[in-house]
């Protein structure tokens, strides 16, 4: 049995908490103020936690960053009436996984507790689902590099070293290696059978040493910031569509994409934009662009929405059962 553990100063809304959750069976636990909740979710360890922000004691802010500093990886969701964009932020850098705002509405509060603890982990593959997965993607980084090819008249060569399934609190702490500086990431969304959000992320150097590569452009000018940008938005959107494009021809479903978004950012906010809907899949690949001797890195990175992932691996056993 799961357990959730509420930690609120008002009766009236634990209460309603209890009544929102009541059918799914969890245990629920109490604190009425941040002390206390801290203390309890540090000896016995609910699988999720609800946490106010106005409350005796420790205030909601304070217990998260608390939980933080002791690398805590029980998630957690505040539950407020505060619906200032700054408080959103503000808890989602401390590590919340979503903000849900008061009054509380209890079916959308039980389909997010539904979703935290359904996808706490990430999704098992068997060997032929992961290897039908790689499979894919590497057909659709292939096609990739052919384009590159023919847009930049040099030779480029793609790879994919390795391919994870991670969940959101894994992927960052996968990405977290990368820099604490601004990063680069061209970003769409797709939709469809299965939606989430499509990235592909470059550290700094190799950002610019690709941009310098595909462009002959040696020397940085006070031209280069729009340069950097148009060309790496047009590298990440033939990358994104040839990998997703390549998923959906084999398996026979049709997505649609919105324009590519340049931004530069850290890996913690671009992440964020991403886990919009609490309990989604990563799939991380890690891409290599060979570029006259050179070895640029980057990461490709799909995040699907709730049980989206669920339906790629669906149509991926329908394809696979009947090639085999």
């Amino acid at each position: 049995m799961a357990s959730i553990l509420v930690i609120d100063d008002s009766s009236f809304t634990r209460g309603r908490i209890r009544d929102a959750l009541k059918a799914g069976g969890y245990e629920i636990l109490e604190a009425d103020d941040g002390n206390k909740g801290l203390k309890m979710a540090t000896t016995q360890f609910p699988d999720c936690i609800l946490l106010d922000i106005i409350i005796p004691g420790l205030d909601g802010l304070k217990v998260l960053k608390s939980l933080r500093e002791q690398n805590s990886n029980i998630p957690v969701v505040v539950i407020t009436a505060d619906i200032q964009e700054s408080t959103y932020k503000q808890c989602l850098d401390l590590g919340a996984v979503a903000v849900i705002n008061k009054p509380l509405k209890e079916d959308e509060l039980a389909r997010a507790i539904e979703g935290i603890l359904k996808y706490k982990n990430p999704p098992s593959l068997t060997d032929k689902q992961f290897d039908t997965l790689k499979e894919l993607i590497n057909i659709g980084v292939g096609r990739a590099a052919g384009v590159l090819n023919e847009m930049t008249h040099s030779h480029v060569t793609l790879e994919v070293p390795y391919i994870k399934i991670l969940s959101p609190s894994d992927l960052r702490n996968e990405m977290a290696g990368l820099t604490r500086d601004k990063i680069a990431a061209v970003q769409l969304n797709f939709k469809g059978p299965f939606s989430g959000v499509a990235s592909l992320v470059f550290p700094p150097n190799s950002a610019s040493m690709l941009v310098s590569v595909l462009t002959d452009e040696e020397r940085w000018t006070s031209d280069m910031n729009l340069l950097k940008t148009g060309t790496l938005s047009e590298v990440g959107n033939i990358v994104i569509n040839g990998v997703m494009g390549s998923i959906c021809n084999v398996l026979k479903e049709h997505i649609s994409f919105s324009m590519p978004t340049y931004m530069e950012d850290t890996v913690d906010n671009l992440l964020k934009i991403g886990f919009a809907s609490i309990g989604s899949t990563a799939l991380l690949a890690q891409t290599r662009f060979k570029i006259k001797k050179l070895q640029i890195e980057g990461d490709i990175i799909l995040l699907f929405e709730v049980g989206s992932f669920d339906s790629l691996l669906a149509a991926i056993d329908t394809i696979a059962g009947g090639t085999a």
